[in-house]
């Protein structure tokens, strides 16, 4: 059999499609392939599963007790953990593979025995395999880093079972996703020996991960037919961009929006239409569509982007009929250009072939706790979820773990233990691209304002057999009810749908305006003086900007002093944003030589930025002020001397 045909029998079993057990054993080269195979990614599954293991707080055991439905000790929580046998993160009985392995503070020693063996197959410090140094192969970068968060995406699979020990873990945060196939599946268990096939496979998946684009020319099929499209479309007005009434399979589209008007974005609607349904299996607006909400934002990650030519989406989308359209909502007319690219073919989708669906929702104000990015009915497969937030809040606003249903569980089969993680960050977000998840959009002091983020299943699609639901925890909404949720879930699924979406009025999709006017970045501000201390451009999330000015100081008596910039005299309320920490030091403000605020303990048990201070009303002149910390000393639990400065906020009185 051809390498072309013996693929498509393969990922019919990784995917779980209609075709009966694989006549050769899924290979190492068949599970580094299906992370980025886009075009099979539709095809439904047949007795597949993709289930996670993660360190969620076990009091969460119904919603009708909130108290332990909202527990949050999420961390050190195993399956078992003795002095024999180590910490038990996971055990898996039957064909699979282990498809993400993510934790926000790795230590111990990872330990993972295969098909019952004795001794581990693998056996490494769990921090090495995130590590790019230290990272044996096929481990490291882009399969496998660490930013804040630490992410393998290389696959482990396994013949008959599996179980995934830590020892030596700590308070050890982490999630495990695997696939389990159906018990007469063949699967060739993982070895550190590569065969030269999987070598190969490797080195091409390292180069579609780093370059997106070459998936056009490594997965199209030959037949494969740009359509190019031009349109101005007036306000009020809808326009037609791909249609066609024989079966095909749409493999790119890439489209890009001129305008002069504001929020055009989430003004126009991208709809899709297939096989002659009433009903859009898409309808988004169409920045939300490509992954990142609110405004052009630039990023490029495996199936989606924005580039600064046009916005782009692989994901493979067959049919055996199609309309795409987009809606202006707006009050100016736009014009939209771009290219689909589509192979047309010559019979109908086979019935294994779902169709892809992509709808968006948002809970201006969300007063619902587990906040559902997706409940329908059918049989399909998730394949990911761009996330838009706006805080209004001086806090933390992503606590929340994402659980996923799937065919009427009882007990979610996913069940994270925070938003950050479940987007594969750790400690808040930071701006990051990779090509399943990123934080396009970190605005805002106190993780306040407006964050965008996304995840892809890819290699990790969720398959189900008759219905799905998948939320993420909202603690704003046990008290003041503020945030602004916006998301797109994105599946594939059998036709006709029955899903819980609804359309909504397009004044209803305007983002709300930006509120923190006035700030002047900490790290961005000139050093004047630096006594008995050093400085740096500290990168984290929940800062405004992404980044703060953290001072290293040895003692009491340590300072720095900033040149604040005025451009116009007057008088201003002034705030200040700083992070709280085990290590940080208790310190006092001046400026201009006069002391301001009073004196500030920035001891925390655990990083909280960014905690918003009023300084009060001060009169500046125009021209240079200067602004002077002095480390006064420690908090009696604190373990330094430490202080990070965020930003001032500077508010005309």
């Amino acid at each position: 059999m051809g390498r072309i045909v013996a693929w498509i029998v393969v990922v019919a079993v990784l995917v779980g499609g209609s075709a009966p057990a694989a006549e050769k054993a899924l290979k190492m080269e068949d599970f580094l392939r299906a992370m980025v195979d886009l075009r099979n990614l539709p095809r439904l599954t047949d007795g597949v599963t993709c289930k996670q293991w993660s360190s969620y707080d076990r009091a969460s055991k119904t919603p009708d007790d909130m108290a332990g439905w909202t527990a949050n000790g999420d961390a050190g929580q195993f399956l078992r953990n003795t002095p024999e046998e180590g910490a038990v993160l996971g055990e898996m009985n039957g064909p699979g593979c282990i498809t993400c392995i993510w934790s926000a503070n790795p230590a111990g020693q990872l330990q993972i025995y295969l098909d019952g063996e004795t001794k581990p197959t693998i056996d490494i410090p769990l921090a090495d395999i995130f590590d790019k140094d230290r990272a044996p192969y096929p481990f490291g970068p882009p399969l496998s880093y660490q930013h804040s968060g630490a992410d393998s995406y290389v696959p482990i699979p396994y013949a008959k079972s599996c179980k995934i020990v830590v020892r030596n873990p700590g308070t050890l945060y982490y999630h495990i996703d695997y696939l389990t196939f159906p018990k007469d599946t063949q699967v060739e268990t993982f070895s550190w020996a590569l065969s030269s096939a999987a070598r190969q496979e490797l080195t091409t998946v390292k180069a579609i991960m780093d370059e997106p684009e070459m998936n056009l020319q490594t997965l199209h099929p030959a037949g494969a037919k740009d359509v190019n499209v031009s349109k101005k479309i007036q306000a009020g007005s809808s326009a037609t961009l791909f249609e066609a009434s024989t079966p095909g399979t749409i493999s790119a589209i890439r489209l890009k929006v001129t305008s002069t008007e504001a929020n055009v974005l989430r003004k126009c609607l991208i709809r899709m239409y297939w096989d002659g349904s009433l009903k859009p299996s898409v309808e988004c607006p169409l920045g939300d569509f490509f992954g990142t909400g609110f405004a052009e934002n630039p990023y490029r990650s495996l199936p989606m982007g924005m580039t600064k030519d046009f916005y782009y989406c692989f994901f493979a989308m067959p049919y055996n009929q199609a309309r795409i359209e987009i809606l202006n909502q707006g009050t100016e007319s736009c014009k939209i250009e771009g290219t689909f690219t589509n192979t047309p073919s010559s019979t109908a989708q086979p019935e294994s072939m779902g169709r892809f669906f992509a709808k968006w929702r948002r809970e201006n104000g969300s007063a619902t706790y587990d906040y559902p990015f997706l409940v329908t009915e059918g049989h399909g497969k998730y394949i990911g979820t761009a996330l838009a937030i706006d805080n209004p809040r001086r806090q933390w606003w992503g606590e929340g773990d994402e659980k996923v249903w799937v065919d009427g569980e009882s007990f979610p089969s996913w069940y994270g233990t925070g938003s950050e993680d479940y987007f594969a960050d750790a400690w808040g977000f930071r701006p990051h691209v990779r090509p399943y998840e990123g934080c396009t959009r970190l605005e805002g002091p106190d993780w306040a304002n407006k964050d965008c983020v996304y995840r892809w299943h890819i290699a990790d699609a969720i398959p189900f057999a008759r219905s799905y639901r998948m939320t993420i925890e909202n603690y704003a909404a046990l008290d003041t009810k503020d945030v602004d949720y916006a998301s797109v879930a994105y599946w594939y699924q059998d036709m006709p749908v029955r899903d819980f979406f609804k359309p909504t009025p397009v004044a209803d999709r305007i983002p709300r305006p930006f509120v923190n006017e006035g700030i002047v970045e900490g790290e961005s501000l000139k050093i004047l003086e630096v006594v008995g201390g050093t400085t740096e451009t500290q990168e984290l999330g929940g800062f405004h900007g992404g980044a703060q000015l953290f001072f290293s100081a040895a003692k009491a008596g340590d300072s720095v002093t900033l040149e604040l910039p005025i451009e116009n005299a007057g008088k201003y309320h002034v705030y200040a944003y700083f992070c709280k920490a085990p290590d940080y030091a208790t310190f006092d403000m001046f400026l201009d030589g006069k002391q301001i605020g009073t004196r500030y303990d920035a001891y925390a048990d655990a990083v909280t930025p960014s905690e918003r201070i009023d300084l009060g009303v001060q009169d500046l002149k125009k021209g240079s002020h200067k602004l002077k910390f002095v480390i006064a000393g420690q908090n009696a639990k604190s373990k330094g001397f430490f202080l990070g400065f965020d930003a001032l906020q500077l508010t005309r009185e």
